[in-house]
Parts: structure tokens; C-alpha cells; sequence
């Protein structure tokens, strides 16, 4: 953030801090708007910690340029293609260019996303530790999940890397892609399917309609025949 110390990631999540941006897009066209007036007109207090923190994680995706004291904020690049073109990918560069929340999908792309104990230890790596910690994995969750980072995967969730992110993004990638399940039809389908069997040919049906013979032989005994008239006749 220009005119002070960049923080190692934004405590508010993207979606929270785009309200910045989005208001100076809405309000005064995209051109720099003074800090207290947006606030004005979010009817927030300007020098809350709220609000401070607001600012400084909207300059932290570099979605405007202006630190809490400064007396204007102005819209930049990345911010502008989200307010104004509803640029996903603009969200998923906002996301990446903070420093911290790039190392934490590089270190789990194609994983699961790991237990909080796990995490907290590869983010003392960052410099990131105590309560700081907690909040980084709570922001860096909701962010990944904004912008397709991470993903529901066989029933689990799961960090996919930035090229995959994208094409999901460019509309490249379909659900069948990410699930990778195969199709599995219900009885019912199945059903379904029986009635679209092609129909028997002209040879099998020429085999069915063949007429079939039946002779019914009766034969009458007199009843004071003798056992050996009986056998010759059998």
C-alpha cells in the first residue's frame, strides 16, 4: 500500500473489501473519492478500527490505492475490472497478489485443505503466529473459496492450483472435469435405456413367425381289454 507499510495479508476477507471499491465505482464514477465521504455514505465512522481495517485490506488486494489517513482513494486497475467489468479473473489476481495467501496455496495445491494445527505450523514460516494466525486461515479459506481455489472434490475439500482455478473460471473446465466421477445410471435410466434396444432384424423375425405343429393323439381303451392288448398298443 503506497505511503505505508504494507501488512503481511488483509484481515477482511475480498468480498468485505471490494465494498470499498465498489462504492467509489458506484458513487463517483470510478475517480477518486475522499475516505470520509465513503464512509459518509457506507454510514460507518472513519477512524474506527473497522474501517481502518477496511482500507488497508482494500489496498492490501490493491483494489483501490490510499492508506486510512489518506485524504483521497482512488480506484485501481484490479479493482476496476471487478466493479466495473465483473472480472472474475481480476478477483483470483487479487487474491494472489498478496504475498502470504500465494505461499499457503502454492504449499497445499492438489491436497486437501489441512487441519488448522497443520496450517498454524506452516505459517510460522510466514511470520504469522497467535491469534494472527487464526485469523489468516479464516480470510485465506473464504478467499479460496471466492474465487475457486478451492474446491469440493470426491466429497472433500481440496486447494487446486491457479491454472485449474482459472480454467474453471474461463468456463474451460465442467463440473464433470472437477468431480471426475464416472456417470452412474439409476434403475429408472436404465430402464429407460431398455426401450431404445434397436429393433430385431428381418432374419430373427422370419425365425419367430416360423408356424409351429401340434397333433393331439387320443386313444380309447375298452375297459374289459386285456393287459397284453394294452402293451401292443404302447
Amino acid at each position: 500500500m503506497p505511503g505505508g507499510r504494507r501488512s503481511l495479508f488483509p484481515t477482511v476477507p475480498l468480498r468485505d473489501a471490494l465494498i470499498i471499491a465498489e462504492t467509489i465505482w458506484e458513487q463517483n464514477g470510478g475517480n477518486p473519492m475522499r475516505r470520509i465521504t465513503i464512509f459518509d455514505v457506507l454510514n460507518r465512522q472513519p477512524e474506527s478500527s473497522s474501517s481502518r481495517n477496511l482500507i488497508t485490506s482494500s489496498g492490501n488486494y490493491n483494489l483501490t490505492e490510499g492508506s486510512y489517513k489518506a485524504e483521497l482513494i482512488k480506484l485501481m486497475d484490479i479493482g476496476r475490472r471487478i466493479v466495473e467489468y465483473e472480472d472474475n479473473q481480476a478477483k483470483l489476481d487479487a487474491v494472489l497478489g498478496v504475498e502470504t495467501f500465494r505461499a499457503f496455496f502454492e504449499r497445499y495445491k492438489d491436497t486437501t485443505v489441512p487441519s488448522q494445527a497443520a496450517a498454524k505450523d506452516f505459517l510460522i514460516t510466514l511470520g504469522i503466529t497467535g491469534k494472527s494466525a487464526s485469523t489468516f486461515l479464516n480470510v485465506v479459506m473464504k478467499n479460496g473459496k471466492e474465487v475457486g481455489l478451492i474446491q469440493e472434490l470426491s466429497g472433500k475439500e481440496r486447494i487446486v492450483s491457479e491454472n485449474f482455478a482459472r480454467e474453471v473460471l474461463n468456463g474451460n473446465r465442467t463440473e464433470q472435469d472437477i468431480t471426475d466421477k464416472p456417470i452412474i445410471k439409476t434403475a429408472a435410466e436404465e430402464s429407460e435405456t431398455s426401450d431404445d434396444l434397436p429393433e430385431p432384424t428381418e432374419k430373427v423375425r422370419r425365425k419367430n413367425d416360423n408356424p409351429s405343429l401340434h397333433i393331439d393323439i387320443q386313444i380309447h381303451i375298452s375297459s374289459d381289454a386285456k393287459p397284453e392288448q394294452i402293451e401292443q398298443i404302447f
